[in-house]
């Protein structure tokens, strides 16, 4: 497999565990590579990665644009204005353009897939320039295995969050009642209306998204490659963290970045922790006590 002069970065964890906000966070950095909005509308013209360099040079604008109402998620309608700003997103429109999805199981095809995704992204790193290039996708999760066998050296970076507020985040966004729980196989929505509990659902995807990462990472021929971090550790101290991860990946230092990022209004405060019915606990007792977790170390 052809090796790129520029460091590939995976980021995983279960969904709302904080991998767009660790995403974003790096993406401020100026060596920072990543795929865009502009991309997942052109996923097969990896070239509109060098749109990144408009949010270079408009840092404010970048700033309003990535974190709008103080926080890295961004959902909802927006002015056409924001939507044409480059903004680093998730990778799932370019892996299934590739054929990543189709080829999952299929080792002679997973091969082919693989050369395609290192051809693309290949091109997306000349074209956007920098030093790394940063994937962030939920995908990241069931396709690991092929995505450091298309780029052996990729580094990757495993965020975990305190999976009491991740079931509660869960419960509230508009995307949660389609997801494939790929564990139950159906959706959310069927959950419910099979009479079961919508929050155990929530609960038992966090585990089953934990454990199925930490059953890969294991296998990781590299395991140094890899760098876990905690949410609740980004949140308390982003100068901190994100010196740790960027040292991992072999990013440039660059104290006023630190500086800058840590600084960005993220809307993820300590505060209450939220209240949960008794059967999130029941679910995620032994996996939370395993991570270290005590009772409702941390909220959103």
């Amino acid at each position: 497999m052809k090796q790129h002069d520029r460091q590939v970065v995976l980021i995983v964890g279960a969904p709302r565990s904080g991998t767009s906000l660790l995403y974003k966070l790096l993406c401020t950095h100026p060596d920072v590579n990543y795929l865009s909005n502009w991309n997942r509308r052109f996923p097969r013209i990896p070239q509109l990665a060098r749109l990144r360099q408009v949010p270079v040079r408009r840092v404010a604008r970048r700033d309003q644009v990535w974190f709008p109402g103080a926080n890295a998620y961004v959902a909802g309608e927006r002015p056409w204005r924001d939507r044409l700003f480059p903004m680093p997103v998730e990778a799932d429109a370019f892996y299934a353009a590739c054929g990543l999805y189709e080829a999952a199981g299929d080792e002679a095809r997973r091969a082919t897939v693989g050369e395609l995704v290192s051809r693309r992204l290949g091109a997306a790193m000349r074209s956007g320039g920098g030093t790394h290039l940063v994937l962030k996708c939920v995908a990241n999760n069931a396709h690991l295995d092929a995505l450091t066998a298309a780029f052996p050296e990729a580094r990757i970076v495993d965020i975990t969050r305190d999976g009491r507020d991740v079931a509660s985040s869960l419960a509230t966004v508009d995307w949660w009642q389609d997801v494939d729980l790929w564990w139950w196989r159906g959706t959310p929505r069927e959950w419910a209306a099979a009479g079961n509990d919508p929050m155990e659902a929530c609960a038992r995807h966090w585990v089953a998204e934990v454990e199925r990462l930490q059953h890969t990472l294991r296998a990781i021929a590299r395991p140094h490659f890899v760098h876990s971090l905690r949410y609740e550790d980004l949140v308390r101290d982003p100068a901190t963290a994100l010196h740790s991860v960027s040292t991992h990946i072999g990013l440039r230092s660059e104290p006023a970045w630190l500086a800058q990022a840590a600084a960005l209004p993220t809307g993820r405060k300590r505060g209450d922790a939220p209240v949960v019915p008794p059967i999130v606990d029941e679910v995620q007792a032994d996996l939370l006590t395993a991570l270290g977790y005590q009772p409702h170390e941390f909220s959103s």
